[in-house]
């Protein structure tokens, strides 16, 4: 029969997985973690660094230079092989760090009504075009996130812009239908998961 052993939780602690697990969705989901711990230590420190050192107006600029060049490291890493670094990141390393940036900057900007009709549907256009002249997908778009490359940025982008301008246009109660089905997600997902599986991982990991 199927282990469990003590040295595999250990290692699930620590983001790793040597084997295929019972956990599906941790084993699947859990690369967010060391992801997001990497990129904010990166983002943040980049950041701070640039504050302390910088006028408002210099640091500004420099926060921009910084998204064009992530941008263009990115699209250039999508040619490379897959393991090979740029930056001394790796490629998914340099798209996350790129919508932290944007992230970071769209959030102390306002973006105008004709501004973002203009930016959401030359989104849209590139986005429509990428998929159909390379016959992609529009419903696979989550294989294209492993590694990210054209198709996954020009989408996260109709995303980004959106909400870009809806940030300063809505005003979000803490209590509202968006919120709970967000908190209760990952509940659902793992009640929907065969209880046989998770008593059998607590069999195994005990006796």
């Amino acid at each position: 029969r199927d282990q469990t052993s003590f040295k595999e939780i250990f290692n699930w602690l620590f983001y790793s997985f040597p084997s295929k697990t019972k956990l599906i969705v941790t084993q699947g989901s859990i690369w967010l973690i060391p992801m997001y711990i990497l990129v904010t230590i990166i983002s943040t420190a980049t950041i701070s660094l640039l504050k302390k050192h910088l006028s408002d107006k210099h640091f500004s600029d420099s926060v921009k230079a910084i998204i064009i060049t992530l941008l263009v490291a990115f699209l250039y890493s999508t040619r490379l092989p897959k393991t090979q670094t740029i930056l001394l990141v790796d490629k998914v390393t340099l798209f996350y760090l790129l919508i932290y940036f944007i992230g970071y900057y769209s959030n102390t900007k306002k973006i105008s009504t004709t501004k973002f009709i203009v930016l959401e549907s030359l989104c849209i256009t590139l986005f429509y075009l990428f998929i159909q002249l390379n016959g992609l997908q529009f419903t696979g778009l989550q294989k294209y996130k492993f590694p990210p490359n054209y198709a996954y940025l020009l989408f996260s982008s109709i995303s980004i812009v959106l909400f870009w301008y809806l940030k300063d246009k809505l005003k979000i109660k803490e209590k509202n239908p968006i919120n709970f089905i967000g908190k209760n997600t990952n509940t659902h997902k793992r009640s929907c998961y065969n209880k046989k599986d998770m008593v059998k991982v607590y069999y195994n990991v005990w006796y």
